[in-house]
């Protein structure tokens, strides 16, 4: 099985916990001793904004080989703005194994 990595924003984790107090994400944290980017990926649900996907334009050839409603999957996920757990549809990648992924935003000085 392949696996297609979904690159995500660190603005990703912002978004999923802008309702969330810091006491209970810290907690969270610290219970499940993992960092806030690994916990936010495992509280996500079935549904994310399309916008928070760094690497759509790797992985929507790919869906795009498999239709939903007579749909190419990544045009139909494209028009709904979002992902709703289309892509890990067995029926659909029988063959890929998909997986989230937080980038991490780099310092600048490894930018400049």
């Amino acid at each position: 099985m392949q696996t297609i990595e979904i690159k995500l924003h660190t603005d990703f984790v912002h978004w999923l916990f802008e309702e969330w107090r810091k006491h209970d994400v810290i907690e969270q944290m610290l219970f499940n001793e993992q960092s806030i980017e690994d916990l936010a990926v495992s509280c996500l649900g079935d549904w994310m904004p399309l916008s928070y996907v760094l690497n759509w334009d790797e992985i929507k050839p790919l869906l795009d080989e498999q239709k939903i409603e007579g749909i190419p999957v990544g045009d139909y996920i494209e028009e709904e703005g979002e992902i709703q757990g289309e892509p890990w549809d067995n029926d659909l990648f029988p063959n890929y194994d998909f997986v989230y992924n937080v980038v991490m935003d780099k310092y600048k000085s490894e930018v400049a």
